[in-house]
Order: C-alpha cells, then structure tokens, then sequence
C-alpha cells in the first residue's frame, strides 16, 4: 500500500498522523510511505527523521497523487479537498455528523474515495478507541487554561494555595473522560467542585481512581453532587442556575444524547443563565458544539481565542488537544496504528469486512453515505452496510 502522512494546515493544529517509528513499521512490512513535508514538525518530529525511517518527503501535491491511503489528523479543509480522487481511502477525525456544514460532506463524497472516521470507530462495549485518548486531554487541557484565564481575567488565583485564600468553584456537567480529568485536575489544584452527571457515583469512582492519593482523603467532601434527569431537564437547569452565582468556571463536557432531544430542552444552559455568573469568569464548551447544551457557546479555530457574552469569558477551541502536540501525537496515533495496519495490509473492503470495530467509522465509499447517525444529523441519504458488507 502506498501510504501518506498529510500536513495539518488547520490553524494551531501540531499533531501528525504517524510518529517515526510507525513509519519504519509499516516500511518494513512491505508498504511505500510518503510523508508531506513538514508535517511532524509541530510535533517535534523533522522529515530527516521520516526519511531515516524510511519515507520520502514529498510536497503536498505529490503525496496526494502518489499515495491510495491518506492518514491525517483533521479533516481535510477546502483548499485540500479538491487532491482527493476515487483511488483515495482517508483515515481521520472527519466529525460530518457535528459542526461540518452538509455541503461539506458532500463534496467528499463526491471525490469518489473513502472516508473513515477516527471518533466512530466503536468497539462492542459502546468505547470509541480513538477518541477517548484525545478527549482524555481535552479535560485536562481546558481546566487548565481555564484556570490561566480565570486568573487573567478575574484575578483569582484558583484553588487554596495560600491561607486565608478561599478556594475558587468549578461546575463541570458530564463525567465522561472529558470531564473526570477536567475534574481531577480541579482537585488537584484546591478547587470546590460541582458535577453533574445521569450517573455522578459510578463516574466518582471512576475518578477515585484516576485520583489516587493525589488529592489527599478528604477531596469527595469538596464535591457538590447534581443527579441530572433527561425525564426533567429543568429541574436540572434550575439546579445548575442556583449555583452560577458562585461559579467560576463552567465546563460543559456533555453532549446531547438522543434521549435528549431539542424539542423537549432546547438548551441546558440558557444565555439568562450565563448571566448570573460574575463579570470576568470562564465558560467553557470543552465537545466544540455549535450552541447546543449552551446557549453561548460556538466552537472556534484559534486555540488562544476567547469571546465574551453577557460579562463572561468564553473559550471553545475545536483542537485544544494541539497545545501539546507531542503527548497528542503518541496517544492518538498509537490508537489508530493497529487499524492503519489492518486498512494497509488488506485494503478498505476487507480491512472493513473483518473488523467491525472499524466498519463503525465508515462515513462514505463508492459515491454514498453510510453512517446512520450523520445521515440522519444531516439528512443525507443512508444506504445500508449490506449493501457493501452482504450478510454470509
């Protein structure tokens, strides 16, 4: 398989699709690789070193031409779409079931390729393999700039550093992996912390454990308890109102399940509800939703980028996972290495025909889509996987 590393050209976006020595693994198992130039350097690897494992640096034109697999990070952007052509099988985040306009998912659909999601390949137990290592990140990364940006904006130190200094609030909804590091992260540093959660105990224990002894025996007394209800969203959002007064730090790191749909709670946090926090505090949408569970809250593509509504700091980077490029890179691409091999050694058919985990990424093949949840996000035709995968 001739197989190619894109550059990301997504603003702020470091990481790379494959590290050196995934490199001289697949090259030794018989595959061709072509790397774009420049594409590890954010993360600290040089093409001298993707040569020296093997690969020929190329430009981006090239390696488009050249390569059948394309693996990435990010989505391809405009300007990228047009190198792709129906010899093409792409191996990325694509998230067309979420911010991407349907327009853009048709277009690539209509080069003809492959696309394969990272964030829906699925394992049986329900576990997104390829997402969790990211998102993992993604709770740390956003308690601490939301912190750096509590500071910078309200003057607050944060946590209980110093005595006789009250500890600053933190209000994180959903203890998914998001959420359990945002919250370790908040204990860690002396924060008074409310969660929200369908199911907060099971997720405490799991965050027991992330914590260990790091946070010393009395951190479940610093945690403030809100049992969520889909049956009664707003005996939630007025549970989560009461307490914005004395909140300085929001993080949303739920998404909205099918249970929940617009027509019964159109948001969970209203822009009225932002209002109640002090000027100067911080709002975070850590799942980079257009306005879905918060009213105020749009994703952006500058990783330092904040906006302000109704008196409070907002700071929803898309890519956050980018501010740490070399533990991102290691994470997400030893995740996706062994589906890589398989897609590299069989091809997408077979590779898709024998692993049902990557099945579940498949977003379009052949001129037509098969996701069940974009297309009904985004009102796309779906064709079934029996027509590609028929039943033996």
């Amino acid at each position: 398989m001739r197989i190619g590393v894109g550059k990301e050209i997504k603003p702020g976006e470091t990481r790379a699709g494959l590290m050196p020595e995934q490199v001289a693994r697949l090259v030794h198992e018989g595959h061709v690789l072509y790397v774009e130039i420049g594409a590890g350097v954010g993360s600290g690897f040089a093409d001298a070193e993707y040569e020296a494992a093997g690969a020929k640096a190329v430009p981006k034109r090239e390696l488009y031409e050249r390569c059948d697999l394309i693996v990435k990070v990010k989505a391809p952007l405009d300007e990228e779409v047009p190198l792709l052509g129906p010899h093409h099988t792409l191996f990325t985040y694509l998230h067309l079931d979420g911010n991407a306009p349907v327009e853009y998912a048709q277009q690539l659909c209509a080069t003809g390729g492959v696309g394969i999601a990272y964030e829906w390949v699925e394992k049986a137990t329900g576990e997104l393999p390829l997402l969790s290592p990211m998102s993992d990140i993604t709770g740390v990364l956003f308690a601490r700039r939301s912190m750096e940006l509590l500071m910078s904006h309200a003057g607050m130190l944060g946590g209980d550093y110093v005595e006789g200094c009250p500890p600053a609030r933190a209000l994180v909804i959903g203890l998914g992996h998001i959420g359990k590091h945002a919250s370790k992260v908040f204990l860690r540093n002396g924060f008074d912390l409310t969660v929200v959660d369908i199911e907060p105990e099971r997720a405490l224990d799991s965050l027991a454990e992330r914590l260990g002894d790091a946070a010393g025996d009395g951190w479940r007394k610093r945690i403030e308890v809100i049992t969520s209800s889909e049956d009664d969203p707003l005996a939630t959002q007025q549970a989560i109102a009461a307490r914005l007064p004395a909140t300085d730090i929001l993080i949303c790191a739920a998404v909205r399940r099918p249970s929940l749909p617009v027509s019964r709670c159109r948001y969970l946090v209203t822009r009225q509800m932002i209002a109640l926090m002090q000027p100067g505090r911080i709002v975070c949408d850590a799942t980079a939703s257009m306005r879905d569970l918060v009213e105020t809250c749009v994703p952006t593509e500058i990783l330092d980028e904040t906006y302000v509504e109704e008196g409070v700091v907002h700071y929803n980077p898309d890519h956050i996972p980018a501010l740490t490029p070399r533990p991102a890179t290691r994470l997400l691409t030893q995740a996706t290495f062994p589906y890589l091999r398989e897609l590299a050694a069989k091809g997408w058919r077979e590779a898709l025909t024998d692993n049902l985990e990557l099945r579940g990424g498949l977003m379009y093949a052949e001129g037509a889509f098969w996701h069940p949840v974009t297309c009904k996000a985004k009102g796309l035709p779906l064709t079934s996987y029996e027509v590609l995968f028929p039943p033996s």
